[in-house]
């Protein structure tokens, strides 16, 4: 069984992750060292050589990236959010388009928090979360002395994700 199907059984998914759309980073990306001098004179013109490690580098942070997914989604199986599938495709969505792995984390932990204040404040549905909601997040945040960059940074984030769904 694949970790994929595995993962869609553990967490009762309607269909098995897919992980074929991944957006896969190109296979050689070059470095200003990698690149001959043509002033030094010992340059080999169009000689451009890939980093040895480099190879190993994508491999490692694909296995975190897919780490970070994972772990997304086994925390997520085990909350009671609003609108929980949304959560689950604007995750996957973040997987597909490369970021980094603790954007991954981040995002799913900035989503997960806003989701229960306003769950706290009793709404039940995302369509019903208002510009009341945000502020008393914005305003819970401060109380609970966070920066305001940081704030700031979460608020983007939030407007990237409800732009995701297509609200409003």
């Amino acid at each position: 069984m694949t970790p994929e199907a595995l993962l869609a059984e553990l967490c009762n998914f309607p269909t098995p992750i897919d992980s074929s759309r991944e957006v896969v980073p190109p296979t050689r990306r070059l470095s200003r060292l990698d690149v001959d001098d043509p002033l030094d004179g010992t340059s080999n013109t169009g000689s451009i050589s890939p980093r040895p490690d480099e190879a190993e580098h994508w491999v490692r942070y694909h296995e975190q990236r897919r780490a970070a997914l994972d772990v997304t989604l086994r925390k997520l199986c085990g909350l009671d959010l609003l609108s929980r599938e949304h959560v689950e495709a604007y995750v996957h969505d973040q997987y597909r388009r490369h970021l980094s792995p603790n954007t991954l984390k981040n995002s799913f932990t900035v989503i997960r928090d806003f989701l229960r204040l306003v769950k706290e404040g009793g709404k039940d549905d995302l369509a019903e979360v208002s510009r009341e909601n945000i502020e008393g997040y914005i305003e819970h945040e401060q109380d609970r002395g966070v920066k305001p960059s940081t704030i700031d940074m979460r608020m983007r984030l939030w407007r990237s994700r409800h732009g995701y769904t297509g609200q409003e």
